[in-house]
């Protein structure tokens, strides 16, 4: 039986406020950086300081002395730190051992994938699957990409499809499949009869964004700057079929990830000229996470991938 379950799952609110406050605490103090910590936990620079100032309100102590070009920390802080690696390492063992006891000989395996992986993901290999175990319940939910980062670590799904990169201290990856990426243009678009285009010749257009902030919009940020432009996203959405007829009308320019598809009505699906974008989908379980045979059998039918 496979069950979709639509709609993005709040995997944040369900995990402890105290030891999300930790986690970026520590990273923060790894990179001595509010603006470097933001980036590897993908989450915004005013996120990070709302949960360091929270995290000190809670203590009635100062954590960092902060100056215009550097942080440091407090008597307090390094009391904190201290212990705070411990913490946030032994909560994540918590979470793994529990994990896995709840997927003792269980018969059903939950996925989460991001927000419009549909357009690219081999629905061939589940169903070849399935036919060969329907004793087995497969349920999947949709997430953004940073979720499902997250909602593996918190135990809410047992395989997760992430996207590049993935905190290897948290997640164990079990196979990558890279793809390349291509421009969607309205077949009015005046690009539309190229073979290829080169990213430089799109900085004036408007671009649709798949999904919030996260991983893949990150990327796509740091794309068009090493091509010397900032890109102007006009719409954002979650729905692959929706960016399709936006990008039909001419609304702006979609990416697309994966095998380069036959030609849709109205829509040119055109390759960067230089070749230079590579997208990683990453199978991935929590690290130290003991997988079920039934698990096992599913990741190993995604290795040819």
């Amino acid at each position: 039986m496979l069950v979709i379950i639509s709609g993005k799952a709040s995997v944040k609110e369900e995990q402890p406020v105290d030891f999300r406050q930790l986690e970026t605490f520590v990273e923060v103090c790894e990179q001595m950086s509010f603006t470097k910590a933001a980036t590897n936990l993908y989450i915004s620079q005013q996120g990070v300081s709302k949960s360091i100032k929270t995290l000190e309100d809670e203590l009635g102590a100062p954590l960092f002395l902060r100056s215009n070009s550097s942080i440091s920390l407090t008597n307090y802080g390094v009391i904190l730190l201290r212990y705070a690696e411990d913490l946030v390492n032994g909560y994540t063992r918590v979470l793994t051992e529990i994990n896995a006891e709840k997927n003792r000989n269980k018969n059903s395996i939950m996925l989460g994938f991001p927000n419009g992986t549909a357009n690219f993901f081999p629905a061939k290999i589940i169903d070849a699957y399935m036919k060969c175990h329907p004793d087995v319940n497969i349920s999947i939910k949709e997430y953004t990409d940073t979720e499902v980062d997250e909602a593996l670590i918190s135990g809410d799904i047992d395989i997760g499809f992430c996207v590049a990169p993935v905190d290897g201290k948290k997640l164990k990856i079990q196979h990558t499949h890279n793809m390349n990426l291509y421009f969607m243009l309205g077949a009015e678009h005046p690009l539309a009869g190229e073979a290829s285009i080169d990213l430089r010749q799109l900085k004036n257009d408007s671009f649709i964004a798949m999904g919030g902030e996260g991983k893949g919009r990150a990327s796509f940020l740091e794309r068009c700057r090493k091509a010397g432009f900032f890109p102007n996203i006009s719409v954002t959405v979650t729905d692959t079929g929706l960016m399709l007829k936006l990008c039909r009308e001419n609304v702006g320019i979609g990416v697309y990830a994966g095998e380069h598809p036959a030609e849709l009505p109205g829509v040119r699906i055109i390759p960067d000229k230089l070749h230079v974008w590579e997208f990683s989908i990453c199978v991935c379980t929590a690290a130290g996470h003991g997988v079920t045979a039934q698990e096992a059998e599913f990741i190993n039918s995604f290795r040819k991938w």
